[in-house]
């Protein structure tokens, strides 16, 4: 977070503090999720900014009918709910599943670092009891979704 603090140090005109405290708030939410912290400049969490600040807008600037009418997905989907549904899909591939997947393949059940750890621990002992019922939820694309919904709110992921 030091760095957080430098950076507005610099600030010489009109201060917004928006950036600072979406990148304090994403530093935070994906220590949680997958540990490590981040330098202010850091590619990856502006990378995961600039995707959830892009889906926000096409939220907020359009009207898209599938708000309103779920269900029409399943016959028809608007331009602007394609775009928005890209965006998701590149945000969960291009950082959350590529993130997921790097944790298991460092996962150590006797060192659990972060929230997914706990998620792949969850998993194992599932599998281990060969309980059907609880692997139902443990698969890789609910964990995915359990860290998505952790990490940006249940908002869009869905």
């Amino acid at each position: 977070m030091k760095t957080v603090f430098v950076e507005i140090d610099k600030v010489t005109d009109q201060f917004d503090p928006e950036q600072y405290i979406n990148f304090i708030l994403c530093n935070i939410l994906t220590g949680l999720c997958f540990g490590g912290k981040y330098d202010f400049k850091d590619e990856e969490v502006g990378y995961v900014i600039k995707t959830k600040d892009d889906i926000n807008e096409r939220l907020t600037s359009s009207i898209i009918l599938e708000d309103f009418v779920p269900t029409i997905t399943y016959v028809y989907k608007s331009q602007a709910f394609k775009e928005f549904e890209a965006s998701v899909h590149k945000l969960i591939e291009g950082f959350i599943r590529r993130k997921f997947k790097e944790a298991e393949s460092t996962f150590n059940k006797d060192d659990i670092r972060h929230f997914a750890d706990h998620l792949i621990l969850a998993r194992m002992e599932a599998e281990d009891k060969e309980d059907k019922d609880a692997l139902v939820g443990l698969d890789e694309d609910h964990l995915i979704q359990t860290i998505a919904d952790m990490l940006f709110g249940k908002s869009y992921f869905r």
